[in-house]
């Protein structure tokens, strides 16, 4: 009799994974899975980077898949937005998560990045246009 795969069970390990996908119309929409805090500043940081280095119009940053975030991240995500907004591209942040979305509420940085509620609406969203 064949034996039966194990599984095994882990509790919640923090990490990160980001993905980064070239879309028509010179948009870069990059999907951070996992936690965005302190310490994984520097990968995200990174990705964005990448990203702007492609020169697109739209960055979007879709947050769904965000299971903490933390003042550390939107600081970093600020940064973002200004570098975007230097070589005429637009920063989003598209459908966050039920925490990412708390922390922005309660700095009340939803009202100072762009924040969507489906990256349908970011990826249609006109370039250079305010929330």
């Amino acid at each position: 009799m064949p034996a039966h795969p194990r599984t095994r069970s882990h509790r919640h390990e923090p990490g990160l994974r980001i993905t980064m996908t070239d879309l028509p119309g010179a948009t870069v929409v990059l999907r951070p899975a996992g936690d965005l805090d302190h310490d994984r500043v520097p990968e995200l940081e990174h990705a964005l980077a990448r990203a702007l280095a492609r020169r697109p119009r739209r960055l979007v940053v879709d947050l769904s898949a965000v299971r903490f975030c933390d003042t550390a991240t939107l600081h970093l995500l600020f940064k973002a937005h200004r570098a975007a907004r230097r070589t005429h591209a637009a920063l989003l942040l598209a459908q966050p998560s039920a925490p990412a979305r708390r922390v922005l509420e309660i700095t009340e940085m939803d009202t100072v990045l762009p924040t969507l509620p489906t990256l349908r609406d970011a990826l249609t969203r006109t370039p250079g246009t305010d929330t």
